[in-house]
């Protein structure tokens, strides 16, 4: 029996998507943060009252979460209830991609102007 349930979350055009194949759950949301608490909620719901060796899955199941971004796949085993470690993944990809940024240098945009053309409030 399998001990993890595989998704992807890719971003689309204006949200994140989430599926999860081998159980047939799929969901979205606007932000990574949220898109990954709705896979995990919607996960809960699919198995709820379900016999999870229907499923050739383990009691309990792990996430095992692939998320593709700028053309790079990163794959994260997440229980369904960790997000800090969700996070703190997250941030350590935004410290990279920002150092990279710092390196290649370039005009600096004003936050307030950067928020107003990504459609930010």
């Amino acid at each position: 029996m399998r001990r993890t349930i595989k998704a992807y979350v890719s971003p689309g055009e204006n949200h994140w998507v989430a599926e999860c194949m081998e159980i047939g759950v799929v969901t979205q949301g606007k932000t990574l943060d949220e898109t990954i608490a709705n896979l995990k909620k919607a996960t809960a719901l699919f198995l709820e009252g379900e016999d999870p060796s229907d499923y050739d899955l383990a009691p309990n199941p792990s996430l095992m979460i692939t998320i593709g971004q700028r053309n790079k796949n990163l794959a994260v085993p997440i229980s369904m209830d960790d997000e800090e470690l969700l996070e703190y993944l997250e941030d350590q990809e935004d410290i990279r991609e920002a150092r990279k940024a710092l390196r290649e240098g370039g005009p600096s945009i004003d936050w307030e102007d950067a928020k107003k053309e990504l459609g930010l409030k």
